[in-house]
C-alpha cells in the first residue's frame, strides 16, 4: 500500500479524488490502492515502459472511482437485481467520464485502463463485451479479479487463498500472462523476495 499511497499523498489533484473515494468507502479505498500496488508489480515484471507502468499505477487506483455515483445499499448487497446489474456494468465508462472530469490533464491511457477493467480477452466482459481490449488493460482486469477474490465481500461466503483466486481467475477468462506472472510474484513472497497484495 505504501507505494501508491505515496503517489497520491505527492500529487494534490489526485488526494482529492482520494479522499472522495474515502469518504464514500474506507474498504473501496483499499482495495483499489491494492490493485494499484500489485498491477505495478506486474507490469514491471512483463517489461512495460516507466510510462505505461504509471498509467497502470494510476488506472489501478482510479479504476472503480465510477462506484463513488452508485446509491451506497448496492456494495453491501447478497443478490442484485436487474436494475442493480444495469448500474454495475456502466460504472467502467461512468468512472473514466469522473476522472476526466477531476483530473483534465489524465492520460488517455490511463482512461483507457478504467473503462476496460471488467473487460476480458474472450469477450464475455462489461460493458462492451469487448474482444480486443488494450495489453494495460489486461494486467489491470486480471490483478483487480485476483485482489477483489482474496477479500471479503457480502455475496460469498468466504475470501478465497491467492493460489485459488489465481485458479479463480484463470478459469474466468482473465489474462493468462497477467496471472502467470502473479504466480511467480506468489512464489517469491513465500521465499521472502517480495510482498504481494493479499498474500
Amino acid at each position: 500500500m505504501i507505494q501508491t499511497y505515496k503517489v497520491i499523498c505527492a500529487r494534490p489533484d489526485l488526494w482529492s479524488v482520494a479522499n472522495a473515494m474515502r469518504t464514500w468507502d474506507e474498504g473501496l479505498f483499499r482495495h483499489s490502492v491494492s490493485v494499484a500496488d500489485l498491477a505495478v508489480l506486474v507490469a514491471r515484471e512483463l517489461g512495460f515502459s516507466e510510462r505505461e507502468v504509471g498509467a497502470v499505477q494510476l488506472g489501478g487506483f482510479l479504476h472503480d472511482f465510477g462506484k463513488t455515483t452508485w446509491p451506497k445499499c448496492l456494495i453491501s448487497k447478497q443478490e442484485l437485481s436487474s436494475d442493480d446489474i444495469k448500474i454495475v456494468q456502466v460504472h467502467p465508462l461512468t468512472g473514466a467520464a469522473l476522472v476526466k472530469e477531476h483530473l483534465p490533464s489524465i492520460e488517455e491511457l490511463v482512461l483507457r485502463i478504467i473503462e476496460e477493467h471488467h473487460e476480458k480477452p474472450d469477450g464475455t466482459g462489461y460493458p462492451r463485451a469487448l474482444k480486443e481490449i488494450g495489453p494495460l488493460s489486461r494486467v489491470v482486469s486480471a490483478v483487480e479479479c485476483f485482489v477483489a477474490l482474496t477479500e471479503e465481500r457480502p455475496y460469498r461466503s468466504r475470501t478465497y487463498t491467492p493460489g485459488e483466486a489465481v485458479e479463480i481467475a484463470l478459469s474466468g477468462g482473465f489474462d493468462s500472462k497477467t496471472l502467470g506472472v502473479v504466480l511467480k510474484l506468489l512464489k517469491k513472497k513465500e521465499e521472502g523476495v517480495v510482498g504481494i497484495v493479499g498474500a
